[in-house]
Order: structure tokens, then sequence, then C-alpha cells
């Protein structure tokens, strides 16, 4: 604890004193003062994509003893998340109390000038403060394990592990530096241990080198993907309580948080084993036998995260416990959607080889990849882009022949492959040099012909291997002494950080575009410690934001998230 009362002691050196405060401006010292008239502590599990729709009729069972205690006293409700539901921004937005227009982050990977590949978002994307920078400025201590974009870790009073902790070869994941030595014991779970607790999930026989084995897009692929996943989600889960039980007991922090991310994982991919047949997708193929092996995932790791959470119970007497989701779940139709990657392959102006481009060997590229049915593109520019292939002089000539090949694709029955292609010529900065929009009424079933050659739809319609998807309605459970046992009417995701900070005895920032959920704190709290405000916390703590530079383990970070779907 001295090391913590340290380094706040520093940043109040730093950011406290100095040049006279400018009018309606707030001091550190005062900041600081508001904060000593609240004792509370706060500490937050983030369970991403947690929903009531599952928990009510598990707490009904008797499944989840610890989360019913919690919400039977304490306030409870839907949490209303933002479009688009990607978890980078819904979870920057939960902590900084601003939406993806003011804080930055905006997807899960960002693409940059020079470079071909997108690059994973990170914490120095981020353009304003986040609830760790605040309670640093507040003289509270904290720890947050593990949350989206908060890579490269950043300094504050107390500890960070980054979402990119457990990648081989990663630098600065760890704050304070000494800490990742100190952890380390705690979060380095071993693989014969998750052998072991994958049999509590599923009786499927797993087999290591199915890579190696079998086809993507085969059905024993999948499933042994699926389980791989699953192992993936154990491991980092167990590994980031374990590392908070760890500083809840030897440190006490005045709020620590800890990221859940295998519920939203095993969503996405065991939602059709579990409810095959709803009304808004049906999944004909799957099997008695399938669901008995995989039925039962989605609610056992409910049941998992609940016995977890239960493990830290003696050491959150003296802490408010808040449970957050950053939206909801429920079953989707198999999406069909574009691989532009394939297509431009199969036309000879670019090589992909499982969705990573090779340098050196490509005309245009695919700036981003989400799941629209719109593309960008950039030429592969000499002098610009890292091993550029085209000529500066040839720009031009080169971005008008790819239109015109790519308006040229249709199927056999006439149907264009695409409704829009633009040149947008030669762009400086990040931007798009060529914009398509693909037809929806191409099916799999169809022929293209590419330079007079027969190519089968599917080429390019690929299948988003998802049966599972974010659903706006997310989870907030909040329990202790200062709350209220009550039912929370309208809550967004943007409300979190002002009430955190309210029952901190922190000032709520106006430059927030969230508010604090006032209902639910008792009158007492509210007497000892009326909601106070400054203008904003920007400029009170430092925060470094910079253009990514590329990581050797961001291929590792990609094929993650191509895993889980949310890239091409």
């Amino acid at each position: 604890m001295k090391r913590l009362v340290l380094i706040f002691s520093i940043f109040v050196v730093i950011f406290g004193c100095g040049k006279k405060e400018e009018s309606k401006k707030v001091s550190v010292e005062a900041i600081v003062e508001m904060g000593r008239r609240s004792q509370n502590k706060v500490f937050i599990l983030g369970l991403d994509g947690a929903t009531f729709n599952l928990i009510v009729p598990m707490m009904r069972r008797g499944e989840l003893p610890n989360i019913e205690k919690l919400l039977r006293e304490g306030a409870y409700g839907n949490l209303t998340s933002i479009e688009p539901m990607s978890s980078p921004v819904l979870w920057t937005t939960i902590f900084t109390g601003k939406k993806r227009e003011v804080h930055g982050i905006t997807d899960y990977t960002i693409t940059v000038e020079g470079e071909t590949k997108p690059i994973p978002v990170g914490s120095r994307q981020r353009r304003v403060l986040a609830l760790w920078n605040m309670a640093t400025v507040g003289g509270k201590t904290g720890a947050f394990f593990a949350f989206w974009a908060t890579h490269p870790a950043e300094s504050v009073s107390g500890f960070i592990i980054s979402d990119r902790y457990d990648e081989e070869g990663i630098k600065n994941a760890f704050y304070p530096p000494g800490f990742e030595e100190e952890v380390k014991r705690y979060i380095n779970v071993s693989d014969d241990e998750i052998a072991e607790l994958t049999l509590r999930f599923t009786d499927f026989e797993y087999e290591e080198d199915f890579t190696d084995k079998y086809k993507p897009g085969t059905d024993i692929f999948e499933k042994n993907k699926a389980v791989a996943i699953l192992r993936y989600h154990l491991k980092r889960d167990i590994a980031m309580m374990r590392a908070s039980r760890y500083v809840l007991k030897m440190y006490a922090p005045d709020i620590v948080s800890c990221y859940i991310k295998g519920t939203d994982g095993v969503s996405h991919i065991f939602w059709k084993y579990m409810d095959p047949y709803t009304p808004y997708a049906r999944y004909d193929d799957i099997t008695g036998e399938d669901r008995e092996h995989f039925g039962g995932v989605i609610e056992e790791y409910y049941r998992f995260c609940d016995e977890m959470l239960g493990e830290l119970m003696p050491f959150l007497d003296d802490y408010h416990i808040l449970i957050v989701s950053d939206h909801g779940f429920g079953p989707v139709p198999d999406e069909i959607n574009y691989n532009m990657k394939s297509l431009l392959t199969e036309m000879g102006l670019a090589r992909y080889e499982k969705g990573e481009l090779i340098e050196g060997k490509s005309t245009v590229y695919v700036m981003q990849s989400d799941w629209s049915n719109r593309r960008s593109l950039r030429l592969n520019l000499k002098g610009r882009e890292r091993g550029g292939m085209v000529d500066e002089n040839d720009a031009d000539a080169v971005l008008k022949k790819v239109c015109e090949a790519l308006r040229s694709i249709k199927t056999k029955s006439g149907k264009l492959l695409f409704v829009n292609v633009e040149n947008k010529g030669v762009q400086g900065g990040n931007k798009a040099e060529i914009e398509v929009e693909f037809n929806r009424d191409i099916k799999g079933s169809d022929t293209l012909m590419i330079d007079g050659r027969e190519v089968g739809a599917d080429t390019v319609l690929v299948s988003r291997g998802i049966s599972g998807d974010h659903m706006p309605n997310g989870v907030i459970i909040l329990s202790g002494d200062s709350i209220k046992k009550c039912i929370i009417g309208e809550a967004n995701i943007i409300d979190i950080t002002p009430t955190v900070l309210a029952l901190l005895g922190l000032p709520v920032a106006k430059d927030m575009q969230g508010k604090v959920l006032k209902s639910i704190f008792t009158e007492e709290f509210l007497s000892r410690c009326p909601i106070e405000t400054i203008d904003t916390y920007e400029g009170l703590a430092p925060k470094m934001v910079s253009t990514p530079q590329p990581l050797p383990s961001d291929k590792e970070k990609r094929e993650e998230l191509r895993g889980l779907g949310y890239i091409q």
C-alpha cells in the first residue's frame, strides 16, 4: 500500500501544483478533498454480453447464488447499449461516460497510413481520460484488468493489466512495471488445468492439432475451433479473477475492476446448440448429439463466473459490487457476408493467406473488413505503403483499371456483383481510394464471371460463423450500503462512470454525456455526499494520444478477432 500512496503523491505534486487554475476549473486538491467525503470502495465485474434472458431463469433454478444475492439486496435493471455494438467502443464508453465520436475508439482495429494491415486499437487512440485516470486525479487507488483498448497500460495510482497481456513478446502490458513479476504466478494458468476444466463444459473429444488435420469450414474443424475458443476464454478469465483476488487481498484498492470476456465469446459460438429452433434463427442441422456435446456450454459458463465471484466475496465485505455488461445477447441467423480479400485474390489483384495480406504481392488491399456490404480499398503505393508495388506515376491509371475490372463482374444470369464502385482518386492521409458496395441479391449458388472464367459465388460469400450476437439490453446490478433495493428504470452504458464517480464521492464532469443514476442512492448517502460537478477532468492527468504503431503480436491479435467473428 505504501507504493500506491507514493504513486498518488507524485501525481498530486505534478498535477496539483503549478500555474493557477483558470476560472471555473477545480484544482486537483479540491477534487481529492471531495473524494474524502466518501469511504466507499467499488468492485466492478464486467461480464461481456451478459443478459437477463439467461440470468433470470438460472436464478430461479438456484444456479447463480452470488449474483442472485446481489440482485435481491441492491438495484438492478436493463442497461441500454449504443450502436454500433462493438466491444472496444462500448467498454470505452462505459469507462469514459462519453460516446465514440468523443472518446475516439470506433472499432476493433484501425488502419494507419503506410500500413497495409489494420492495427488493433489501444489506449493511445482514446482521446479522453478514463475512470482509472479520474480516480487517480481524485486520490483513489485502483486496479483495472484486461478491458478492451487498454494497451499499452497507462500510469495510474494503482494497477493496470492491458487487454493484450497474454500475447507473445508483448511489452508495456502491466503497470506499474514490476507488477507483472509480482502477479505472474496467479495469472499463468496451465494448459493441463484448462484441459481438465474443459470437461466440465463439454465431453467433445478435442484435438489439439485440428488446424493441421482438418479443412476450415468442415464440421469437425468448426467444432474443434469452438472448443479452442472456450479454452482460450477460460484461461484468460481465470487469470483475471485470480489477479483481482490477489490485489483485493494484498492492497484493497478503492476501485477494482475485472473484465470477463468469455460470456460473450461462448455465446457467439455455442448459442445454436443451446437454442437451435428460435423464431429468429433456425439451425436445422444441429443434431441431438451436437446438443448433448455443446448445448450446456453457455449456461455452464455463467455458473462458472458466479462461482468465481463467490471466491472473491470474502474480500468484498467493504466494497459496493457492480456487475455490468456492455450489451445483451440473443440468437441470430447464420449471416452470409462478403469476402473482398478472396475476390481480390481470385482477380490476381492481391494475395492473402488466412486473412493476412502478403506484402509485396498486391496491387490493392482491403482497408477494413466489417460485416456490412461495403468495403474500402486502397492502392499499395510505392514509397507510401510497406511493400508498395504501384508506382506513383501509374496510380490514376491503375485505380481506373481496377474499378473497371470490379464493375465488370457479373453472374451468368447478368446480375452485377457490385451495385456501386466508386473511384475516389489517390488520397492523402488514410482515406479510401476505392469504395464498393456488394449486391445483396447475389446468392452462394450463383456463378460469377471473372475475366471470362466461371467462379462460384461461394468464393466471395462467407459465413460469419456465429449463432448468437449482440443485443441492445445489457445488465446492471449494483449492491452495497449506499444503494437502495430497487429496479433501475432507465440506464445507459454511458451512465456507468458518472455513477461510479458519485459513489466514490468524486465530482462528475459536465462534459460527460452520461448521467448519475441518482435514484439508486440512499438518502443518507446523498445527504453525506451530495453530487458535485466540475467542468472537465481533461488536462488534470496525462493523456498520451498517438497514431498506433504495429507490434509483432498484431497478427496474433487479428487472428483472435477473426476467430471470434469480429473481423474478416
